[in-house]
């Protein structure tokens, strides 16, 4: 007799596709003042027919950009009190496409400047194969992985007056292969921020800049006022001396928004072994 013990994973993702099992288009939505109505595309990539449970989920974040999850009760911003969308749940073939509608219904009492709730999209588990479990004996362990993605989406009562500054910069070493830029930045006003921050370094002679880092699709909601990035130094030799330009500009609904640019001195005291 075999025993099987099912173990759940859940698994976030906050990108357009994690693991190659679902595709998720725009990773972000943010409803301005005028819009009534849109759409998220989710497209299965597998090989065999999965089903999605779409639903409602309340989270912030830590300083260093981690989901925290807030009880539904706890989010005077909820953007979920306001919108409606269908379907909750489908079923796609491999390479079928399903499209969530979301409607916005303003209302009277929407005071603050932006609301913001975040649209859970989890895989659920395929159907076990009872002929191919009869074949194996003693005691196994079946892992149904819930792969879940999650899309930001914001009702806007303003425009956007957020900005940013650098706080401070350290390069964190971990070892010869991994050294990483700590980035910490400051946000002022009260919209939210979405964007990719370039970390460039800057020849003292000639003035021109190389690219030596990169981190796509920062998220740096209303209601934080700090943001701490970890940004990894591509092609790093050895510790130096040397002047970097950081370059934070906006993606999606804020594409080419310019929110940082600054030069900063780096010497061999930023530089900490961790």
């Amino acid at each position: 007799m075999k025993y099987i013990f099912t173990m759940l994973v859940l698994v976030f993702g906050f990108c357009q596709s994690v693991n190659a099992n679902l595709l998720v288009s725009p990773t972000r939505i943010a409803f301005e003042d005028r819009d009534r109505v849109k759409d998220i595309i989710l497209i299965n990539v597998t090989e065999q027919t999965r089903s999605y449970r779409i639903e409602w989920q309340e989270n912030t974040t830590d300083d260093f950009g981690n989901y925290i999850l807030l009880a539904d009760n706890d989010v005077s911003f909820a953007s979920s009190d306001y919108i409606r969308y269908s379907p909750r749940q489908v079923t796609l073939k491999p390479g079928e496409r399903q499209v969530i509608k979301l409607m916005l219904r303003r209302k009277s009492d929407m005071d603050l400047p932006e609301y913001r709730s975040h649209l859970k999209v989890t895989a659920l588990p395929t159907a076990p194969n009872p002929a191919a479990e009869s074949r194996d004996e003693g005691i196994g362990f079946k892992i149904n992985v819930l792969t879940s993605y999650t899309v930001p989406v914001i009702v806007r009562n303003q425009k956007n007056n957020a900005s940013l500054r650098l706080n401070d910069i350290k390069v964190n070493v971990k070892n010869e292969k991994k050294v990483f830029f700590e980035i910490d930045l400051g946000k002022t006003g009260t919209s939210s921020i979405n964007g990719d921050i370039n970390v460039s370094v800057i020849d003292e002679q000639s003035g021109q800049s190389e690219t030596i880092g990169i981190l796509r699709g920062i998220n740096v909601f209303h209601e934080k006022d700090r943001r701490v990035i970890k940004v990894e130094w591509q092609g790093f030799t050895e510790p130096k001396n040397m002047k970097v330009r950081l370059d934070f500009v906006g993606t999606n609904e804020q594409i080419g928004q310019k929110f940082l640019s600054v030069t900063k001195d780096i010497s061999i005291n930023d530089y900490v072994r961790k």
